[in-house]
């Protein structure tokens, strides 16, 4: 009689070990879930950031003229000045953003990537940038 108690209360704690496990898998997962959605949150939105920088940055030089120089630091950006765009790269995609003149270069092309030290200036007639 002792014997069959005994395994009863065996089988009773297992299943109760086994109910726990499985409610703090489903939390778990729960929580993991939630905590991806947010990391690509934070990295879609340090890229629109970048994104708005870039594009008002340009504007800014355009409209200060010719004596106006600014610096940044840029990463994982492509510049399409004929078309008055820039793309910044995120892990899962990127984001776009428009600016106002499509007179801009890195005095070679119109359409170039941006990553690095960058001094922008205005030459009178377009927008540059110059890697530092």
């Amino acid at each position: 009689m002792l014997l069959l108690n005994r395994g009863q209360a065996s089988t009773e704690f297992l299943v109760v070990i086994i109910f726990l496990m499985l409610i703090f898998i489903s939390v778990f997962a729960v929580y993991s879930k939630n905590r991806s959605e947010l990391v690509h949150s934070s990295l879609y939105l340090d890229a629109k950031t970048e994104c708005y920088l870039i594009s008002n940055m340009i504007n800014r030089v355009m409209a200060g003229g010719k004596d106006l120089v600014e610096t940044g630091s840029f990463h994982n950006a492509k510049v399409f000045g004929d078309m008055r765009g820039v793309e910044v790269y995120f892990e899962k995609g990127y984001v776009y953003c428009k600016f106002s003149t499509s007179n801009v270069t890195n005095l070679t092309h119109k359409t170039f990537d941006l990553s690095g030290d960058y001094r922008v200036f205005n030459d009178g007639e377009n927008v540059v940038f110059k890697k530092q």
